[in-house]
């Protein structure tokens, strides 16, 4: 997987802004500045990952090079905890729905679906195990725990 760093990742235009090396990218890991890790699969863009100082958010492309899925982390200590992922649905590069899940440390959960064409919404509330939505924050350079779309429950 060939790894960039960057300032920020241009969603509408598909490009890195401002590329770091790797050294810049490792300096501002460990000082919590900002900076952006693109991962590409193939020459084609798989994963963003926004690292900030207190929150992380990972998002998922698609065949497109278009955010499908993303997952926004808040940093608690060393640990990450999973409160919200967005699932976005597209028609022909256009997001016509909406899912966002809001999750909360003692299980509550938040649902709600847009239809992006029509402007209905619809929400849901129920309480779930969320002791899957942690995670150690990553070492620098290695952020494949943050990429399990599939989170399972910690048995």
């Amino acid at each position: 997987m060939e790894i960039i760093y960057c300032k920020k990742w241009w969603f509408p235009r598909k490009k890195s802004i401002e590329i770091f090396n790797e050294e810049t990218a490792r300096n501002n890991h460990l000082s919590g500045e900002d900076y952006t890790v693109v991962l590409k699969q193939n020459d084609m863009v798989s994963y963003v990952v926004e690292m900030a100082k207190n929150d992380v958010f990972v998002h998922f492309m698609n065949d497109n090079e278009v955010n499908y899925i993303t997952y926004a982390f808040h940093k608690e200590n060393d640990k990450l905890f999973l409160n919200a992922a967005y699932y976005h649905s597209y028609e022909a590069e256009k997001e016509i729905e909406l899912m966002v899940f809001g999750f909360k440390q003692n299980g509550e959960l938040y649902m709600e679906k847009r239809d992006l064409l029509s402007g209905e919404i619809e929400e849901r509330e129920a309480v779930v195990d969320v002791s899957c939505n942690w995670e150690d924050f990553p070492k620098f350079g290695d952020y494949s725990r943050l990429l399990i779309l599939e989170r399972k429950k910690i048995v």
